[in-house]
């Protein structure tokens, strides 16, 4: 058999099939998940029905925790409105008309109306247990106690020691509440049912209890004076935090996205 070669004609050279102008062979690469959802109409629908199923159970989740918000503002405006009605009696009034009403009301004659936060807090907490004693399973009841137990308790310490007082509520929530979750039926009832006579309520007021804790740091004995609103979830209030640290390690170069 005779074998033909390919000569190159006179002043030319012989060129071997290959990539054009140099350029290195490319690779295969396998095919990411977007890159599946978009090739594939039916992959792409499932991965858009599952996001708006999250965000659907989002707003759910947030939409359950804003009735929690109002029982904690109502709770504080209960606590507040009889030494507020008391701060409008003595204005405009003569001293003879102010002392009878410092009686009546069992205020000292150079006593303000209006105490520091933790006073009303400490009230808010007592409504808030009162009326988780009238219906025990009410997960309402159950976060806002939570809330102003740790709250309270953060209120009254002395302002330089808030940060510790924080940090042990939180931490006392989150056990008090793990335990629930972990203790068999009988043994939980035992240990943690005040009232034989009423269930305990299911758990998960622990983030309510953290909360309460860190809106305690900013209720300043030195400052009298109604305790602020809660205006944000606990979810929320943890976006605010975990934000700026993403924001800033992003920034440092220590996390590239």
């Amino acid at each position: 058999m005779t074998n033909y070669r390919l000569q190159p004609l006179p002043g030319q050279k012989l060129r071997t099939p290959g990539p054009l102008n140099g350029a290195q062979p490319r690779r295969s690469q396998p095919l990411r998940p977007t890159m599946l959802a978009q090739a594939d109409p039916e992959n792409r629908d499932e991965s858009q029905q599952a996001k708006a199923l999250m965000d659907s159970e989002i707003q759910k989740h947030k939409a359950s925790e804003k009735p929690v918000l109002a029982a904690i503002n109502k709770f504080i405006d209960e606590a507040f409105r009889s030494d507020e009605i008391t701060a409008e009696m003595l204005k405009g009034k003569s001293p003879a008309e102010q002392k009878q009403i410092r009686i009546t009301t069992g205020l000292e004659e150079d006593e303000s109306p209006i105490g520091p936060p933790a006073k009303y807090l400490k009230k808010a907490l007592e409504s808030a247990t009162h009326a988780r004693k009238l219906d025990s399973l009410d997960p309402v009841n159950r976060s806002a106690q939570y809330y102003f137990h740790t709250r309270s308790r953060v209120a009254a310490t002395p302002d330089a020691l808030k940060p510790f007082s924080m940090m042990g509520g939180a931490l006392f929530a989150a056990v008090w509440d793990g335990a629930k979750w972990v203790l068999p039926e009988p043994v939980e009832s035992f240990l943690m049912q005040k009232d034989k006579d009423k269930p305990n309520s299911p758990p998960g007021g622990w983030i309510w209890g953290v909360l309460g804790a860190m809106d305690g740091l900013l209720d300043l004995n030195k400052t009298p004076g109604k305790p602020r609103y809660a205006k944000e979830t606990p979810q929320e209030a943890l976006q605010q935090i975990i934000k700026p640290l993403a924001a800033a390690l992003v920034n440092s170069g220590q996390v590239r996205l």
